[in-house]
């Protein structure tokens, strides 16, 4: 696309593999999936993480979970290494659901996520649930 006038072309993330990305590489989205049911009291769930562009080094998105409300404490819930070229990644999570259940009062409870990529400053907030079967 050419310029015209004063209108400069739009950027486009990535637009030759192994390119730096303007800005650098961060999430644009996260998806939770729901929780297994099961009878323990750790339940395992995954994390779909889109990125702004492909990215051109190796690195981690780490995933916590907030396990212990009203606190605003988090604990590790998981991690996935990626290397050049991935725009999206899938983090495996286990969250443990047990004292959450329990200060529910309920068979469901909504569990906060805070998605990163190592190294960065930047976190994205998702959230994740589980149902009792």
């Amino acid at each position: 696309m050419q310029p015209t006038g004063s209108n400069p072309p739009a950027v486009v993330p990535n637009p030759q593999p192994g390119a730096p990305i303007p800005g650098g590489l961060r999430i644009v989205s996260a998806h939770a999936t729901p929780l297994t049911e099961d009878f323990s009291d750790r339940k395992k769930g995954a994390v779909n993480v889109h990125f702004n562009g492909a990215a051109t080094i190796p690195g981690v998105v780490q995933v916590e979970a907030q396990n212990f409300p009203p606190l605003s404490m988090y604990f590790s819930a998981g991690s996935a290494k990626f290397v050049p070229g991935q725009t999206d990644v899938q983090v495996p999570i286990t969250v443990d659901v047990g004292k959450l259940l329990r200060e529910a009062g309920s068979g469901s409870v909504q569990v906060p996520l805070k998605v990163k990529i190592r190294g960065g400053s930047e976190e994205f907030q998702t959230m994740t649930h589980y149902r009792k079967p």
